[in-house]
C-alpha cells in the first residue's frame, strides 16, 4: 500500500500496523482523533479527507499521541540496564506472560534501542531544516512581531499565571537552572497552514532543547563544555549554544509559542484567519532559502512499515503495567536494589513472580508480582475466592499467612481512557480486605478522580488511594506516585542509615565570586569527576551526585550527596570559577555531614591559586589525609594517601 495522504496513511496502521480502533487502541486512538481534528466524529476518515488533514500533520499528531509510549521504553531500557548490572550479565531480558498472551514474549535491549532508534527515525522522516543563528533570532522574532501587534503585555508575562500545567512546570524549572526532564505538547490552533509552520518552528524548538539537555540537567553545564578543547561539536555551533542559553532563548521562544496559541483560541473566526495569513507569508518568506532535507513519501511508508513491524509495538499494551515497576523501583533506589533474574530473564508472569529485593530498608521489602491471596467472596467481576494485584510489597513471604500479614503496600494497574467507578472501587476494596495490614494504590493510564472512594467499603477507606493519568509526561502524578509509595515505606518499615553516607555543603558569603564542589574518585583503575559539568547521581557509580551548581554567593549552600561510597581514593576539593577577589578572602567554608559527626573546613587566608584542596579518603582502609591548603594546579597522585602535604 502506497500513502499518497492521511487517509492512505490511516489505512496502513490498520491493515499493517495491527491499529484496533474498536478494541485494544480504542482510548489512544480517540485521544489522536482528539487531537487531530479538535472535536468527536463518527467517521474518522472520512474527516480526514474534510478537514484536509496533511500527511505531516497526521503524523506528527499520531506520534504525539503515542510519546508516553516511548518515554516508557526509555524507563524500561534503564531498568534493563540497572538489573544486568546487578546480576553481572548484559543480556537481560525481560519476559511477558500475562493471561492474555498465550505465548510468552521476551524483550531484551537489542529491541528496545531499535524501537527508539526506529521511532525518531520515522518521526522526523518528512522535512529537516538546516538552521543557523540568525534564522533561529529571526524565527523567535517573526513571532515576537506577530504577538505584539496583538498582546502588548508580552514582556510582562509571569511564569505561575501560565495556565497550561506542563508548559508552567517546564518554564519554572527552566527559570531554576535546570533542562526538564518533561516536555510540554505542541499546542495546534486549528488552521491547517499555520499549524503546519508553528509545527515546524516547535520541531526545532524541540531539537535545540534536546541537544542542549544532552550535555547535562543543569543548564550551566555549558561553561565547561564551552571550555573543552576536544569536542565532537563544530566550534561554532558550540558558541551558538552557549549564547542561546545565556540570553533564555528556549524559555522565551517556548513563551511566545503558547502566548501566540492563547492568542488565537481568544479571537473571532475572522481575526484568526487574518492572523493566519500575516503568519504563513511571513513564514514562507523567512523560510524559503533555507536548506533542508526532505525524504521521499516511499522512504517514509518503508520507516513507518518497520516500525509498525517491531516486536515491541506488536507488544505495546502489555508494556504499562511492567513501566509502573519502574516506577516503584526508582523509589526503593537502585544502588540497594537486588533484581532476582532467572535464566537471565526478569519476568513478569501471570504467575507470582519475585521481582527485586530493597535492602535499604529494614525489615528488606519484596517486590512481588502477581501475587495471589485468598479472599471470601471477592466482589470484583472475575475474582474467585482470590485477589491477584499487579505489585505487592511484603517484608516476609514465608507461608500463607506471614505472606499476608506483612504485605504493607499493593499497587493495581489500569489502563483506562475513562475511569470504571464500580470497577475500579470493587478491585480496591477486594485487595484492601484480602490484605489487611497493607496500603493499597489504584493506578490509572487515563484520568481517575479520588470520589471513586467514596463508592470503597468505609472500613478500610482510610488505607487506600487513586491516582489517575499516571503516565509519562504528567509530573505532577508521578510525583504523587512516588510521594505516596515513599510514606507508606516509611511508615511501615525503617530505612537502614548508612554510617558512610555523606553530605558535604559549601558556603561563602560573596554574590560576585562563583565557587564549585568538585570531587574526584580513583575507583577500578578509572578517575570520576563530580561537580557543575557532571552532576552525577544516587543509582550511577560513584553513587555521588551534586545537588546543584550554586553561582553566588550569600545564599543557599552547594551540597554534593554521596549514598554508597565505592571501594577506592575519593579527593575533596573546592574550584573558585571566578570572582574579583582571591580565593584566600573568600572565607569559605565547607561542612561535611557523615553518621552523626559534624567537620568543618574553613578556607585558609594564605596560599595562592585557584583550588583548594580540603582532604582525601581511602575507603578500603579507612585511612584519611587532611590538606586544607590552596594551590594553583591539581596533581591527583600527589593528594593522595601515599604522602601529608609537603
Amino acid at each position: 500500500m502506497a500513502i499518497g495522504d492521511a487517509v492512505s496513511l490511516w489505512d496502513l496502521l490498520i491493515e499493517e500496523g495491527g491499529l484496533s480502533p474498536k478494541t485494544y487502541d480504542k482510548d489512544i486512538l480517540a485521544e489522536f482523533q482528539s487531537k487531530l481534528i479538535g472535536h468527536e466524529v463518527n467517521n474518522f476518515r472520512q474527516s480526514l479527507i474534510t478537514e484536509k488533514i496533511s500527511i505531516e500533520r497526521f503524523l506528527t499528531v499520531f506520534f504525539k499521541s503515542l510519546e508516553p509510549f516511548s518515554i516508557m521504553m526509555n524507563d524500561l531500557l534503564v531498568m534493563f540496564e540497572k538489573a544486568g548490572a546487578k546480576s553481572n550479565g548484559n543480556h537481560v531480558h525481560i519476559s511477558l506472560n500475562p493471561d492474555s498472551i498465550k505465548e510468552e514474549f521476551k524483550f531484551d535491549i537489542r529491541h528496545f534501542i531499535e524501537m527508539i532508534e526506529q521511532w525518531n527515525q520515522v518521526r522526523k522522516s518528512l522535512v529537516v531544516y538546516h538552521m543557523n543563528e540568525d534564522l533561529l533570532w529571526d524565527t523567535k522574532g517573526l513571532v515576537h512581531g506577530l504577538l505584539r501587534q496583538y498582546v502588548p503585555h508580552i514582556y510582562d508575562y509571569k511564569v505561575e499565571s501560565v495556565q497550561n500545567e506542563s508548559v508552567r512546570l517546564w518554564l519554572t524549572a527552566y527559570k531554576d537552572g535546570k533542562w526538564p526532564d518533561h516536555r510540554p505538547l505542541f499546542q495546534p490552533v486549528g488552521l491547517e497552514n499555520m499549524d503546519h509552520w508553528l509545527q515546524v518552528i516547535w520541531n526545532v524548538w524541540e531539537d535545540l532543547v534536546s541537544e542542549s539537555s544532552s550535555y547535562g540537567a543543569a543548564r550551566s553545564l555549558y561553561r565547561d563544555f564551552m571550555r573543552q578543547s576536544k569536542t565532537d561539536t563544530p566550534k561554532d555551533r558550540k558558541f551558538m549554544l552557549d549564547k542561546l542559553d545565556s540570553d533564555h532563548f528556549a524559555g522565551n521562544l517556548l513563551i511566545s509559542l503558547y502566548e501566540l496559541q492563547q492568542m488565537m483560541v481568544s479571537m473571532t473566526n475572522d481575526e484568526r484567519l487574518e492572523v493566519e495569513g500575516q503568519f504563513v507569508e511571513r513564514m514562507e518568506e523567512l523560510f524559503k532559502h533555507v536548506p533542508f532535507t526532505k525524504r521521499d513519501i516511499e522512504s517514509t511508508e518503508r520507516l513507518l512499515k518497520e516500525f509498525l513491524n517491531l516486536p515491541v509495538w506488536k507488544h505495546r499494551y502489555e508494556i504499562y503495567s511492567a513501566w509502573i515497576s519502574t516506577q516503584i523501583m526508582e523509589v526503593l533506589g537502585y544502588e540497594e536494589l537486588d533484581f532476582f533474574v532467572v535464566d537471565g530473564t526478569l519476568r513478569f508472569s501471570f504467575s507470582k513472580t519475585l521481582l527485586s529485593l530493597a535492602k535499604s530498608y529494614s525489615p528488606q521489602v519484596q517486590v512481588w508480582s502477581e501475587l495471589r491471596t485468598p479472599l471470601i467472596n471477592p466482589i470484583g467481576k472475575g475474582r474467585k475466592g482470590a485477589i491477584q494485584p499487579d505489585y505487592s510489597l511484603l517484608t516476609d513471604s514465608g507461608g500463607q499467612e506471614n505472606q499476608v500479614r506483612s504485605t504493607i503496600l499493593i499497587i493495581e494497574c489500569k489502563q483506562y481512557l475513562k475511569a470504571s467507578r464500580r470497577n475500579f472501587s470493587n478491585a480496591i476494596t477486594d485487595y484492601a480486605k484480602g490484605c489487611p495490614n497493607a496500603n493499597v494504590l489504584l493506578v490509572n493510564y487515563g484520568p481517575a478522580s479520588e470520589s471513586i472512594l467514596n463508592a470503597v467499603d468505609p472500613t478500610v477507606r482510610s488505607r487506600v488511594h487513586i491516582i489517575g493519568n499516571m503516565r509519562p509526561g504528567i509530573p505532577e502524578s508521578l510525583s504523587m506516585f512516588k510521594t505516596y509509595v515513599k510514606e507508606v515505606l516509611e511508615s511501615k518499615t525503617a530505612v537502614v542509615t548508612r554510617t558512610d553516607e555523606q553530605r558535604i555543603e559549601l558556603y561563602w558569603g560573596d554574590p560576585d565570586c562563583d565557587l564549585d564542589l568538585h570531587l574526584k574518585v580513583h575507583h577500578d583503575d578509572k578517575k570520576i569527576e563530580i561537580n557543575h559539568a557532571n552532576l552525577g547521581g544516587d543509582e550511577t557509580v560513584p553513587w555521588a551526585c551534586l545537588e546543584e551548581d550554586i553561582r553566588s554567593g550569600g545564599g543557599i549552600p552547594e551540597a554534593l550527596h554521596i549514598r554508597n561510597p565505592v571501594s577506592g581514593r575519593y579527593l575533596y576539593l573546592v574550584h573558585q570559577f571566578f570572582g574579583d577577589k582571591p580565593l584566600n578572602q573568600s572565607k569559605a567554608v565547607v561542612t561535611v555531614y557523615q553518621g552523626g559527626e559534624v567537620q568543618q573546613f574553613e578556607c585558609p587566608s594564605v596560599g595562592e591559586g585557584m583550588w583548594w584542596v580540603l582532604y582525601s579518603f581511602d575507603t578500603r582502609d579507612g585511612k584519611k589525609v587532611i590538606y586544607n591548603q590552596i594551590v594553583d594546579e591539581i596533581d591527583y597522585l600527589k593528594f593522595s594517601l601515599l604522602q601529608q602535604p609537603g
